[in-house]
């Protein structure tokens, strides 16, 4: 197994979110009626067009329903793992370190965390109102 750099695998990982999020912009495009309405709502948050696209699928398709769930579902938990890796500081692996290293937060509210590998330390908690 041929490893890469943690910028590399990052950089990987968000550039196949893109596709991702273009495919699903195709879809919701080729299956609107109204393509004023579509191109906007292609600019909308992803969240937001992965609703549209759930439904769009349900009412305009022969799809099943249960795989046109499990597919929004899957891409929404991609959604999430990538906002996760694109708005938190990632550091790389340090050379005197067993694991690469990452400073993650979860949520509005909540605990930042150091993740040293396997292993998550909480090392501040922060409000809103802070």
């Amino acid at each position: 197994m041929t490893t890469k750099p943690l910028d590399v695998l990052v950089g990987r990982f968000i550039h196949h979110c893109g596709g991702l999020e273009l495919l699903a912009n195709g879809a919701i495009m080729a299956l609107s009626s109204d393509a004023v309405l579509a191109s906007e709502a292609t600019r909308a948050p992803l969240a937001r067009r992965i609703s549209l696209l759930r439904r769009l699928l349900a009412d305009r398709t022969d799809l099943p329903e249960e795989d046109v769930k499990s597919l929004c579902d899957e891409l929404d938990e991609i959604r999430v793992k990538r906002n996760l890796v694109a708005h938190n500081p990632i550091a790389s692996k340090e050379p005197h370190a067993d694991a690469p290293q990452a400073i993650r937060r979860n949520g509005s509210r909540g605990h930042a965390q150091l993740v040293l590998g396997d292993s998550v330390a909480p090392i501040l908690r922060w409000s809103a109102t802070s």
